[in-house]
């Protein structure tokens, strides 16, 4: 202390110290908030890049007249898929959800719950499928949440004869973003983040399949689903 009981001002490289700190703080919270974990950072960036040099047209090339039912799929049928389901069968359209990885009969994420009522959406009721309890048509259309998945879909045996069509929920949101990536365990800042761009997905493919494509609910009653 001076005498005067001033603190002294702090040396020139702990304010530096300092400034990095705060700056290091912000970084750190804004991907927090934006993809959750660095390491899914790093693939999200991947993913953009490979995007825009093209490696998704695939994805992006669908028939939509064909389109009688959308398929929400992620890992665990928890978090990303029951919210994309409950969102477009609130605007009326035949709609399920699964997972790749899923243990068919729970229920979803408590945090997905939370995150998904403060968006007005009910997770509640919702029971866990796995991809194998659905019976898959050449009418359906596929929508996973990362390119992994996509590619996981792909190769299914049962799931290439039905001749359904795959795409990425992300490529239909504004701007595309092809990896969704999953915000279990994450913060609530990034579910929310997480379930914008689902909302974004959804709305874009709704304004792909609209004018009747997708006609009513019979459509998905008329589909046989195994039950658990």
């Amino acid at each position: 202390m001076t005498a005067n009981n001033t603190p002294p001002v702090p040396g020139r490289r702990a304010a530096d110290a300092l400034a990095h700190l705060a700056l290091w703080g912000r970084w750190s919270q804004w991907i927090a908030q934006q993809h959750g974990r660095k390491k899914v950072m790093a693939a999200y960036y991947t993913y953009l890049l490979a995007h825009r040099l093209g490696f998704c047209r695939k994805f992006e090339r669908i028939e939509w007249q064909r389109v009688k039912r959308l398929v929400f799929v992620c890992m665990g049928n928890i978090c990303r898929s029951p919210y994309a389901e409950a969102v477009a069968a609130g605007l009326r359209v035949p709609v399920i959800s699964a997972g790749l990885s899923a243990a068919s009969g729970g229920g979803a994420n408590p945090d997905a719950i939370r995150n998904a009522g403060q968006r007005g959406v009910d997770l509640g009721g919702h029971l866990v499928r796995s991809i194998d309890d659905i019976d898959i048509g050449p009418e359906d259309l596929i929508i996973g949440m990362e390119p992994w998945q996509a590619r996981r879909l792909k190769h299914m045996g049962y799931v290439r004869r039905s001749r359904a069509q795959i795409t990425l929920l992300g490529l239909w949101g504004s701007p595309p973003e092809p990896c969704i990536a999953d915000p279990y365990g994450c913060s609530d800042s990034y579910f929310q983040t997480c379930y914008a761009r689902i909302d974004a997905g959804v709305a874009g493919i709704l304004e792909q399949v609209g004018d009747g494509t997708i006609s009513d609910a019979s459509d998905l009653d008329s589909r046989p689903i195994r039950r658990f």
